[in-house]
């Protein structure tokens, strides 16, 4: 969860839920393994995820300049600053709708480069809101300075000396919910139904279903637009 949306309210919002699923079964795909980078992490659901699901991970470092306190605990290890970091030697660096948030995402992607190990199969792995037509209100709020196209994206990744290994755009089906509350600023934290809610369960497996759908027509070179935009890159 983006700390900014953070309430007492515990709830996850469908959304969330369902993002988690289907990258951690992307990430399942692509053997994640190592030493990961995860810079924006939030409140460090999706790290711990991670570190409970990937037995290969030696080392998972989780970066937030919004964090309330700094925490180290077995192979994680959650700081506020990059800077506190010896060994840059990282096999994944995972950018999950972090980009938007940077005033200068080329200078931002730049600055991360010498983290991105050397090695042939290192990755980095990025999600960002789709389409700038859809800049809203909450976009507002949660402080983004854009969203993206894949050309736009694309551009900035292909700029800093990687190649794009794959990219789909995903849920589809939340674009015209999207325009129908442009001008809304509700927090995916106010989220009042728990995980196990028939209304969030059916949500979530419906926006599972739409990952999925966007994710196929994109290996037969059909890339049908939604609300977020999903690449990988490597050097």
């Amino acid at each position: 969860m983006d700390l900014s949306e953070k309430t007492e309210n515990t709830n996850r919002h469908p959304w969330e839920l369902s993002r988690t699923d289907c990258l951690i079964k992307t990430l399942k795909q692509l053997k994640l393994h190592g030493r990961v980078l995860d810079v924006g992490c939030g409140d460090a659901y999706f790290d711990n995820m991670l570190l409970d699901i990937f037995p290969d991970i030696t080392e998972l470092y989780g970066v937030d300049t919004f964090l309330e306190e700094e925490k180290h605990s077995g192979k994680g290890h959650w700081i506020k600053n990059l800077c506190e970091i010896e060994n840059k030697d990282f096999d994944f660096i995972l950018l999950m709708d972090v980009i938007e948030h940077t005033p200068d995402d080329d200078a931002f992607l730049k600055s991360l480069m010498p983290y991105l190990s050397k090695n042939s199969d290192s990755l980095i792995f990025i999600t960002v809101p789709a389409f700038q037509w859809l800049f809203s209100n909450h976009d507002v709020t949660l402080k983004h300075y854009r969203r993206y196209d894949y050309k736009m994206l694309s551009e900035v990744v292909m700029r800093n000396g990687l190649t794009i290994n794959k990219w789909h755009y995903f849920y589809a089906c939340l674009v015209p919910a999207r325009l129908l509350t442009l001008k809304s600023t509700k927090a995916a934290g106010n989220w009042q139904r728990g995980e196990h809610d028939p209304i969030t369960a059916f949500i979530r497996a419906v926006l599972n279903l739409d990952f999925e759908f966007c994710k196929l027509l994109s290996k037969i070179g059909i890339h049908i637009g939604g609300l977020s935009l999903f690449m990988t890159a490597k050097r």
